[in-house]
């Protein structure tokens, strides 16, 4: 899970917030969070 978020983290620049990364349970919240952090 944390190589997971790491990778994500380095592939789209961003910073997954701590709150939000519990909520890293399947692709779509995946897509939805990232997208988030990239507004």
């Amino acid at each position: 899970h944390l190589n997971l978020i790491l990778a994500l983290e380095e592939e789209f620049n961003i910073s997954i917030p701590n709150e939000e990364v519990g909520n890293l349970m399947n692709y779509k919240l995946i897509e939805l969070i990232v997208n988030e952090c990239r507004k």
